[in-house]
């Protein structure tokens, strides 16, 4: 049965499917691809073919298809992911995953983000720190405001909008570290040089001034020291 929220990106069948089809083409042979109607998921599975074949959009591979089978459809997930999948250049391994938010949004979205920080995929959402890396492309540091150990830059921050639309400045909600100790559900986010305490972390997400968050790692301002990157005017 197609569900819109089966993980076809991370749980290798695009990527197996894609395989397949190639290798048995190369081969001289045909294949069948087909599902419980042949209308959602094996028709993503051959588009998605199609699009690292012939550098087809999302849309196009579809169209195209539909060219020789009309009814083709695939749900709204499945073409979500063909929409990441093309994002991604065509190409499925865990570093293109882990480096797509889009792909992490669609993943909290659809219910594919893991529980607690021991699930073997939780590797794609926890990022690492690379701290001799200070480029300006990374935006502002971030450092524990008692020991001034670099935590996080700028590019690690997630935005999210108070229900009256403007962005929510309440503490600083981040994508989880790989300083940090998360396997539990829920638990505290503590400094790894002095081990402050700096925030709170919860896998299910939390409420915060603004709308409930997602998968949520949160900073308390007042705990996190700033320090922004010189801007150049000319």
């Amino acid at each position: 049965m197609d569900l819109s929220n089966q993980d076809l990106l991370g749980g290798g069948q695009m990527a197996e499917g894609i395989a397949y089809i190639t290798k048995a083409v190369q081969s001289g042979g045909n294949v069948l691809v087909h599902c419980e109607v042949g209308v959602s998921r094996s028709a993503t599975i051959v588009a998605a073919y199609v699009m690292q074949k012939l550098k087809y959009s999302a849309e196009k591979a579809v169209e195209f298809i539909k060219i020789a089978r009309p009814l083709v459809c695939p749900n709204q997930g499945f073409f979500t992911q063909l929409q990441i999948f093309e994002s991604l250049h065509y190409q499925i391994d865990e570093a293109s995953l882990a480096g797509s938010r889009m792909y992490k949004n669609w993943c909290i979205s659809s219910g594919n983000a893991p529980n607690n920080g021991s699930e073997p995929q939780a590797n794609t959402f926890i990022k690492d720190l690379k701290a001799d890396d200070c480029s300006k492309e990374r935006g502002n540091k971030y450092r524990c405001g008692k020991c001034r150990h670099i935590l996080f830059f700028g590019e690690h921050l997630t935005k999210h909008k108070r229900i009256d639309g403007e962005v929510c400045e309440f503490g600083y909600l981040i994508e989880p570290m790989k300083w940090m100790n998360v396997s539990e559900y829920e638990g505290k986010i503590c400094c790894p040089k002095c081990d402050a305490k700096l925030g709170n972390y919860s896998w299910g997400g939390r409420q915060c001034q603004g709308d409930p968050g997602a998968r949520c790692m949160q900073h308390g301002k007042h705990k996190i020291a700033l320090q922004e990157f010189p801007m150049m005017t000319y």
